[in-house]
């Protein structure tokens, strides 16, 4: 017990400290608190990070360490997000992704704590091909929030793009090379839906949608139409791969039969037809928008 406190129990403690750091700044405000929030917030994030890289080289997850380890500092840092709230935006955005670090961090050792699979780092590659690549979209995210402030320059809206550069490879690895798992080989997990194909392909299909969509007006059209086919693709596999897992098992290389090419030709006619009804309503929901004024005009 002693030794599982004092591997997992100083990001907890760091994160205590930061949900004291905002309960404070939100009573006395100008103190500094909120912004030493955020630089806890950030400490945080490191230790959360270096304890997923150990379990990741020597194993030892469990249950209670997951709880510990990330969970814990998950909760502190919510309620720390929720008292920072309008009062220090910019403190508040850095301690959310704190935050959410650690709940992604958390949903990927339980997968495979639940799963039995293989902690290490060459022998989980799916899973930590998409940790890495979540990681990267979570800082893009963070770099988004913070941009969006009145006082940013213009050009900080580009600076999004700069994670995406290192992003490029665990996406490209993802969906063609060495961490795809019907190349591979590798155990995904026999836990429907619960398994490494959501940490691999559905959690960075959800962080690129968020990244895609509401983004406020004068924000380069361009991220958008980066972001968006994006989510989809990886939405699109993470489903055609979920169904592969249903027919192969945990391990999904192998021929596939007459029945699962069926199934996977109507899983894609169903989403090609999804998503040209979503694309045309979108159209004209901004065609209704634009015609708005003409008609109060006239």
């Amino acid at each position: 017990m002693a030794g599982v406190l004092t591997d997992n129990g100083p990001q907890t403690a760091l994160a205590l400290a930061v949900l004291a750091a905002a309960w404070s700044g939100r009573h006395w405000r100008g103190s500094g608190l909120s912004a030493a929030a955020a630089l806890l917030a950030l400490a945080v994030s490191f230790l959360l990070l270096w304890r997923m890289r150990q379990a990741g080289l020597r194993g030892g997850e469990n249950l209670f360490t997951i709880v510990i380890a990330y969970l814990l500092p998950a909760l502190l840092l919510t309620g720390a997000a929720r008292l920072l709230g309008g009062g220090a935006p910019m403190a508040a955005r850095i301690v959310k992704a704190a935050r959410d670090l650690a709940w992604i961090l958390a949903l990927a050792a339980a997968v495979l704590v639940l799963n039995g699979l293989a902690p290490g780092i060459d022998g989980n590659r799916l899973l930590f091909t998409g940790l890495r690549l979540a990681i990267w979209l979570l800082v893009a995210r963070t770099i988004d929030a913070l941009a969006r402030d009145p006082r940013a320059p213009p050009v900080a809206r580009w600076l999004v793009l700069v994670p995406l550069l290192p992003a490029l490879e665990p996406l490209a690895a993802l969906l063609a090379g060495s961490a795809n798992p019907v190349f591979s080989g590798e155990d995904v997990g026999l836990a429907p839906f619960v398994n490494a194909l959501l940490v691999g392909y559905l959690l960075p299909a959800g962080l690129f949608a968020r990244l895609a969509v509401r983004r406020p007006a004068g924000e380069p059209s361009a991220l958008r139409w980066l972001f968006g086919p994006a989510a989809v693709l990886l939405a699109l596999f993470w489903a055609s791969l979920e169904l592969r897992r249903a027919f192969h098992g945990a391990v999904l290389s192998g021929p596939a039969g007459e029945a699962e090419r069926l199934a996977y030709l109507l899983l894609w006619s169903i989403s090609a037809v999804a998503v040209a009804g979503w694309l045309w309503r979108r159209r004209r929901n901004r065609a209704e928008r634009m015609a708005r004024p003409d008609q109060l005009s006239s």
